[in-house]
């Protein structure tokens, strides 16, 4: 447990390793540690790709969620990614929306600290309409990944520091596209839990028409299959099967579920 001394002192039933952060002999620990990363013979054992980056829930549409295991290997690909299609910098400012428990949080903490810019952390609780308009605003947000439902909640005023616009996590309309777009770079992310946070971006969007969910990001495949697992003709419907970098282990603790989806 990492905390301050005032917030220890009243979890005094916390059996475990403890460090109080303002304690003179913390500081004096850390400020006598080197700066550069630590190497593989300085950790328990060595960090592989294969190995967890985080353990994630499933929103439990079925009535059971489930945490998904997702590995190491997908960060940096993902981070890859987002730098390259959304144009992140050193100088850009992005807003870290949603919770932590959506792996969408993965998503903007990667597209900030993977290029060095400034993650933008607003107070707790939900925040929609004028209220995120006035953050958006104040913040001089210039990335952000807004899902559909409220980025509708906005009403259309310039946000003119706002150059990437990212939505996911449900279908975009043609009339929010058509809204939005202008005068900034506008893409849609499609990722389920099973992956690390995305596995399609589209092209920036534009005018009216069915919003696409993009092509597979690097080191990513994407298949649409029948009940036999065959390719299905274009344009008739099947299941999406995905291959590559960003694929999660499989379910925690659910070997038997895990066994029937991979």
């Amino acid at each position: 447990m990492l905390t301050r001394s005032d917030v220890g002192e009243r979890l005094s039933h916390f059996s475990g390793h403890s460090w109080w952060i303002d304690a003179e002999e913390t500081r004096s620990s850390l400020l006598s540690q080197p700066r550069s990363n630590l190497s593989q013979e300085e950790r328990c054992q060595p960090l592989l790709p294969q190995h967890p980056a985080y353990v994630i829930y499933t929103s439990g549409s079925t009535g059971t969620p489930k945490g998904v295991i997702v590995l190491q290997e997908g960060v940096p690909n993902l981070a890859a990614a987002q730098m390259k299609q959304f144009a992140v910098g050193s100088e850009s400012r992005v807003l870290q929306l949603a919770s932590s428990s959506f792996d969408a949080a993965v998503m903007e903490v990667l597209m900030a600290w993977a290029a060095g810019a400034a993650l933008v952390v607003p107070r707790p609780g939900p925040i929609v309409g004028e209220p995120l308009a006035e953050l958006l605003r104040s913040a001089r947000v210039s990335h952000a990944l807004i899902p559909p439902t409220v980025l509708g909640s906005l009403e259309g005023e310039p946000l003119e520091a706002l150059r990437t616009l990212v939505v996911g996590g449900e279908a975009c309309s043609p009339e929010l596209v058509e809204r939005w777009s202008s005068g900034r770079r506008m893409v849609n992310a499609y990722g389920p839990t099973e992956a690390t946070a995305c596995v399609t971006l589209s092209d920036p969007l534009q005018g009216t028409g069915v919003v696409p969910i993009g092509r597979p990001i690097s080191n990513t495949k994407l298949y649409v299959l029948d009940g036999g697992l065959q390719i299905v003709p274009a344009g008739v419907a099947g299941e999406l099967y995905i291959e590559g970098t960003g694929l999660a282990r499989g379910y925690m603790r659910r070997s038997g579920l895990t066994a029937e989806r991979l």
